[in-house]
Order: C-alpha cells, then sequence, then structure tokens
C-alpha cells in the first residue's frame, strides 16, 4: 500500500476520510489523491478501468493519463506532464 507524507481528505460516497502522514491509504482512495507531494516517495500507479480518465480535478493527474494511454496501447515519455499526455492520447484517437 502506498503511504503519505501529508494530511489528504479524500471525498468520496458522500463519506470523507482523513489520511495522517505515515498512514497507508486503502487501494480504493489511491485514485482520488492526485497531488504528488502527498505521497511519501513515489506517487503509486493509479489502476484505470478501461475508460477516460477527467481532464481536471480529482482522478485527473499524469500517472492517471498515463496508465490510460498504457491500456490503449499508447506510450507516453518519460517525464510527461498531463497536458501533454492528454495531447498524445488525443492525436492518437484522429
Amino acid at each position: 500500500m502506498a503511504t503519505l507524507k501529508a494530511t489528504v481528505h479524500v471525498h468520496t460516497d458522500g463519506e470523507t476520510v482523513v489520511y495522517l502522514p505515515g498512514v497507508e491509504v486503502l487501494p480504493e482512495h489511491v485514485k482520488f489523491i492526485t497531488n504528488p507531494d502527498a505521497w511519501e516517495g513515489e506517487a503509486p500507479a493509479v489502476e484505470v478501468e478501461g475508460k477516460e480518465p477527467p481532464r481536471g480535478g480529482p482522478g485527473s493527474s499524469a500517472e492517471a493519463w498515463a496508465a490510460y494511454a498504457l491500456s490503449i496501447g499508447i506510450d507516453s515519455p518519460e517525464g510527461a506532464n498531463k497536458s501533454e499526455i492528454i495531447a498524445i492520447v488525443d492525436a492518437a484517437k484522429e
């Protein structure tokens, strides 16, 4: 499981869960934590359920977009940001 280095609030299904630094995050909540600076070490990979991630807001991280791109057979360059990955995905779909 992934560990945080900052306090994070996860809002989902009408509930709020507060994670404190050093606490492991439940796998189903990882996708809602989009700030890479909240994680201890590298942010965990986000599993994508075969659908395009949102383009903004929760679940729209570069990691989510890279995982989505990979799931549809598109490689994204190492270190690419969210906007770059979205552009690559959009171009591949045209």
